[in-house]
Order: C-alpha cells, then sequence, then structure tokens
C-alpha cells in the first residue's frame, strides 16, 4: 500500500479530518490533502514533520512512510 493510501487508513482509523491531522503535524488542510491524493511526495517532508506524523497516527515512521 502506498503512502498516502496509509496515511488516509490511520488518520480514518483514528477518526480524524483532514484539518485535525494538519493542525497536530503543523501544516495546511490543503498539505493532507495533497499528500493523501498523491500530489505530494511524502518523502518531500522534513524529517521532524514525518516523525510528527508517525507520531500523531500512532505508527513507525516505516509503517506510515515504508523502507527507505
Amino acid at each position: 500500500m502506498p503512502p498516502c493510501m496509509r496515511i488516509v487508513k490511520f488518520r480514518n482509523e483514528l477518526g480524524l479530518s483532514q484539518e485535525q491531522l494538519a493542525f497536530k503535524v503543523g501544516l495546511n488542510q490543503s498539505d493532507i490533502s495533497k499528500l493523501e491524493s498523491g500530489r505530494r511526495d511524502p518523502l518531500s517532508l522534513d524529517l521532524r514533520t514525518a516523525m510528527k506524523f508517525a507520531q500523531v497516527l500512532g505508527h513507525t515512521l516505516e509503517e506510515v512512510f515504508g523502507k527507505p
């Protein structure tokens, strides 16, 4: 499963909206939308933001973004 689909899956499992996730990771809703739709490469995130994603979603970096 590609990272964009995993982000959607994990976000939905937590019952978070895109806006709520964006607030928690320090992005805006349009960034989340682009990540989830595949219009932005999740690997373009800086390490701090990627780690925040994993923490908020309750998964490891590898589980969210895949193996490097």
